[in-house]
């Protein structure tokens, strides 16, 4: 058995980065027999990855289509970022009263590992190392319980996230503003961290909306994992399930 939640928890991990990678599209359709070769496994730990992909709100199922990768509307992507706003601000309104002198220290030198890698255009590092500065201000905070629901809603959101990183200008911006909200925590003002902090998951939502307004993060034709069905038609959202309904029965739950 805990063989078996091993294999299943190591599928569940690569699906969930390959989505949040973009490696599987939103709307991309995922095949259960497909996977299973792909990853060189039997159909039962891939079934059970797709269960914890659907009940995550990362993947969606479909009657008569199946399992696809779930792709956000702007309403829920504004919903998400709202919710980190203010989840966020708290927790740098409690950094600001509890770090430390040392811990802000440390703070300002990962700043400047996040200043290199912007000059020299490392990009995958900047996404890396921007989720990191973010959890460890949560940490300052030593708000767990708030650690574990951003982290819920970052997964949620991940993947768009990631792409709006790669819009002309945003890293520069996001840096700027991680520089003013580390600038507030010095300061060991509540008030202004909170507001830095809000300031800053306002602008990425902005940056979040663009990307998708672009057509760049529409969902693409429902097909199998790895290709495109051209006759398969777009997953539409009046077609949209309840997420973390059962998926077992060819049918999603009310």
């Amino acid at each position: 058995m805990a063989l078996d939640d091993a294999l299943t928890n190591r599928i569940y991990e690569e699906l969930k980065q390959e989505i949040q990678q973009g490696l599987l599209k939103p709307g991309e359709r995922l095949v259960e027999r497909t996977v299973a070769e792909q990853k060189r496994v039997s159909r039962t730990p891939v079934r059970e990855a797709f269960r914890r992909l659907h009940y995550d709100g990362l993947a969606e199922y479909y009657p008569r289509r199946g399992i696809v990768v779930a792709a956000l509307s702007m309403e829920e992507i504004d919903e998400i970022y709202l919710l980190r706003e203010a989840l966020e601000g708290m927790a740098a309104r409690e950094a600001a009263r509890r770090a430390s002198p040392v811990a802000l220290e440390e703070l300002q030198r990962f700043m400047e590992r996040m200043e290199r890698s912007l000059s020299r255009g490392q990009t995958e590092e900047i996404r890396s190392l921007n989720s990191e500065y973010h959890d460890r201000i949560i940490a300052l905070s030593g708000m767990s319980h708030l650690a574990r629901l951003v982290t819920q809603l970052r997964d949620r959101i991940e993947f768009y996230r990631r792409q709006s990183l790669s819009l002309g200008g945003r890293p520069d911006r996001a840096l700027e503003e991680h520089q003013l909200i580390l600038r507030t925590l010095g300061q060991r003002d509540p008030d202004l961290a909170e507001a830095a902090m809000r300031l800053h998951i306002r602008r990425a939502r902005e940056a979040a909306r663009a990307f998708l307004t672009s057509g760049a993060g529409a969902s693409p034709e429902v097909g199998r994992v790895g290709s495109r069905d051209p006759k398969a038609r777009r997953a539409t959202p009046a077609g949209r399930p309840a997420r973390g309904g059962t998926i077992c029965s060819g049918r999603a739950s009310p």
